[in-house]
């Protein structure tokens, strides 16, 4: 079965999270390709906006206000993004940002604050917002993969 991209979207491929729950196959979140809101997700509408925040004062200066990157840091939306973290966990992105960013003072964010500014990330990418925030969880955050779906 095919799922249409979003409208303006790009076509870099529509990203779709799959949740794994001991035991059960990964689930494509079908309400993605339509910007639906469910109860899974990446984050929460509340988590998104104080990730954002987080994100303008503590990633911005490499990364670009638009998340399009600069030369000090790459690209955290779009094709560059897909192509990074496509089939890799949400764990490993959480470990990534909390241990290593802000590259001028790495571990400076909390671990709330590093789950926060992932969940701004993805829904920028155009990931389904659910109703739960996502946890500051490096275990939990690890059965959440990034799947990278063709959107044509």
């Amino acid at each position: 079965m095919r799922i249409p991209t979003p409208p303006g979207w790009l076509g870099v491929g529509l990203i779709v999270i799959a949740s794994m729950s001991a035991g059960q196959a990964p689930r494509a979140a079908a309400d993605a390709a339509h910007g639906g809101q469910g109860s899974e997700g990446a984050g929460s509408i509340e988590q998104t906006k104080r990730g954002e925040a987080t994100y303008l004062d503590e990633c911005a200066r490499c990364h670009s206000e638009t998340l399009g990157g600069t030369e000090f840091g790459p690209a955290l939306v779009g094709h560059e993004f897909v192509r990074n973290w496509a089939g890799k966990n949400i764990g490993d992105m959480f470990a990534r940002v909390r241990d290593t960013m802000p590259i001028d003072s790495p571990g400076r964010l909390t671990a709330q604050q590093s789950v926060d500014v992932i969940a701004f990330i993805l829904h920028e990418n155009k990931f389904n917002i659910g109703d739960e925030p996502l946890a500051a969880d490096a275990a939990a955050l690890k059965r959440t993969i990034i799947n990278a779906l063709p959107g044509r």
